[in-house]
């Protein structure tokens, strides 16, 4: 009869693919298509533009900027370094601008996946002890105390 091992090696990996699958997943919801700045320049100063929103970063004064065009395209994003200036040369080229908030932090990847990974580590770390205690490894030894061994 053999003793099952408990397979901590296992769980481990299963808890690093879960959390680059949660990675994988956030990463391509919000990739985005991305421009040159002179091809921003250059489609507003061609008149080809509707409407823009511009989405600031938590880090000021860079963002982001998403135009509508008036030929029915998908609207594209240009990352820009300032988003004043940008709000600016929208408006003297008579675009009409749509501003976003800065966004707040997301509490899921900061807050609860660390939380959740810790007590789950905890938790593997209590049954691997119960485990082991019960399979008759360590100090089992200890409490046979009263029994003879005599033969």
């Amino acid at each position: 009869m053999q003793k099952q091992k408990s397979g901590l090696g296992f769980y481990l990996a299963v808890i690093a693919v879960v959390i680059l699958a949660f990675m994988w997943i956030r990463k391509d919801l919000f990739q985005q298509e991305t421009w040159s700045y002179q091809d921003f320049v250059a489609q507003v100063e061609a008149g080809h533009v509707s409407g823009a929103e511009i989405q600031p970063n938590k880090e000021v004064p860079t963002g982001s900027v998403r135009l509508s065009f008036n030929n029915g395209d998908s609207s594209k994003t240009w990352n820009v370094e300032d988003v004043k200036e940008v709000k600016e040369f929208l408006l003297e080229n008579e675009i009409p601008v749509r501003m976003g908030s800065i966004p707040e932090e997301d509490t899921f990847f900061t807050i609860v996946l660390p939380i959740l990974v810790g007590m789950l580590i905890v938790a593997m770390l209590v049954m691997m002890m119960i485990n082991r205690s019960m399979s008759g490894g360590g100090n089992q030894k200890m409490m046979n105390f009263g029994k003879s061994r005599a033969k």
